[in-house]
């Protein structure tokens, strides 16, 4: 007996592989030759609501009953206009390639805001402080404010009688011209998930 030299794995690897590969190339071609049977079908469905007449003006302000050719072109127009974005869906789906997706993802990711902390306030703590007020830069002063910083603000973080206060001054676009700037005051609360909520007094 000559014997077979080679690695040619088992039947399931081969499955496995031929699987990958099929995804690779063939279902998106599917998917592509799909879409432009929905394109093709979009075509005839817009082109028999065109000769179909028009509808009118007493079907539509509902002063008599609609014919039968004026459902026909409502069914018909409904149609057109939910495929359309399920053919541009699919198509943008079946020509996406990996590098497309992962940069995607990725700027999905530096895109993501950031989560809430978890804070105790219960009682005093500095590390409750200053968890509160990098929470109130982040999520109040740092979107769309580049130019102001905390200290433009007068941003405080209180602990009075059992509760945590934000103050700070309003952005001198909101006060009239020539006054004081008016201060905000916030009551620091926490949700279910113990980050920290602000109510306006």
């Amino acid at each position: 007996m000559i014997p077979v030299q080679g690695n040619f794995g088992t039947s399931e690897e081969n499955m496995d592989q031929e699987t990958v590969e099929r995804t690779d190339q063939e279902f998106p071609r599917e998917a592509g030759e799909l879409a432009a049977g929905l394109r093709g079908l979009r075509e005839r469905v817009s082109a028999l609501r065109r000769r179909l007449p028009e509808i009118p003006d007493e079907m539509l302000e509902q002063a008599e009953p609609y014919s039968a050719e004026a459902e026909l072109s409502v069914a018909l127009e409904g149609v057109e206009l939910d495929l359309a974005p399920l053919i541009q869906r699919l198509e943008e789906a079946a020509a996406v390639t990996p590098e497309r997706l992962r940069a995607d993802w990725e700027r999905g990711r530096q895109d993501r805001p950031a989560a809430a902390p978890r804070v105790d306030l219960r009682r005093f703590s500095e590390g409750a402080r200053r968890t509160i007020y990098e929470d109130v830069v982040r999520s109040r002063f740092q979107p769309g404010s580049a130019a102001l910083t905390p200290d433009d603000v007068e941003l405080q973080v209180l602990y009075l009688l059992g509760r945590w206060l934000v103050a700070y001054r309003k952005l001198p676009e909101v006060s009239t011209p020539g006054s004081p700037s008016p201060r905000e005051l916030l009551v620091v609360g926490t949700n279910e998930r113990s980050e920290p909520v602000y109510l306006a007094v």
